[in-house]
């Protein structure tokens, strides 16, 4: 397995094509449902930046949920990443061996679980979230996250589509809306850089089968800090893609 950072070494093609499609071909889709776009970064990388930033415009996009997962792989160049973290890695790699390429790098972008682009080639990667955008409501499972009191609730809707009744996972993601952080070693020494809808938590809360389910979980062994905001995922467990997914707790689109 290679870890490549682009301002090293040049990238390779893009990787292998998805098992299957879950996109309807033909005109835009009415699914509303949002694209999930994963920037893996890293602030001992040098050509993250650019990516980091062009995260915070995909974040301000309707049709998009937008992450930053932070990676550890690269901390040994000169500075400790103070968001990455090893399950932020493990799902990288994850993502690669799913798709059988064994592409990681950094900046990476990770398009619903299976398309994956240098995160900072906005042409490339806008293309792709649009092409993912068309799906329509058989190729997409409904999904909701709502606060109620202490607890949170996660709903996840039946599969609208035989090619959907696969065992997925219910995962649940916490994060931070914005964190900026100023770097003082390593190849970005003297920058200050803003993270957007950065992971602190990913965490597996159910399985699903392709029948309606609903959780209820408490806030207080979920969030740490008063400002996180919540992510919910419906992810197939063999090939990862990314087939329902919503979010909770945002001041903002993601309300």
């Amino acid at each position: 397995m290679e870890h490549l950072c682009l301002h090293r070494r040049a990238a390779l093609g893009l990787g292998a094509a998805a098992a299957f499609s879950l996109i309807t071909p033909g005109r835009a889709a009415t699914s509303g449902q949002p694209v999930v776009v994963e920037l893996f970064t890293s602030q001992g990388c040098s050509s993250c930046p650019p990516a980091d930033a062009f995260m915070g415009v995909l974040v301000g996009r309707d049709n998009v949920i937008g992450l930053s997962l932070n990676v550890d792989y690269w901390d040994y160049i000169g500075w400790r990443d103070t968001l990455a973290s090893p399950a932020n890695t493990k799902r990288q790699r994850d993502y690669a061996k799913k798709r059988g390429d064994n592409r990681i790098y950094t900046p990476q972008i990770v398009i619903n679980g299976h398309h994956h682009a240098v995160g900072s080639d906005r042409a490339t990667v806008l293309r792709m979230i649009d092409e993912e955008a068309r799906r329509t409501e058989r190729s997409v499972v409904s999904m909701s996250i709502s606060g109620l009191g202490a607890e949170i609730a996660v709903s996840v809707g039946p599969a609208p589509h035989d090619i959907l009744r696969k065992e997925s996972t219910i995962l649940l993601m916490t994060l931070l809306p914005i964190v900026t952080v100023a770097i003082e070693k390593g190849e970005n020494t003297g920058k200050q850089v803003s993270y957007y809808n950065v992971v602190r938590r990913i965490m597996p809360v159910g399985m699903w089968q392709g029948d309606s389910a609903a959780l209820k979980l408490p806030k207080e062994t979920l969030l740490s800090d008063p400002q996180e905001c919540c992510v919910g995922l419906l992810q197939i467990a063999d090939s990862g893609h990314i087939i329902g997914a919503a979010s909770w707790g945002f001041k903002s689109r993601q309300s």
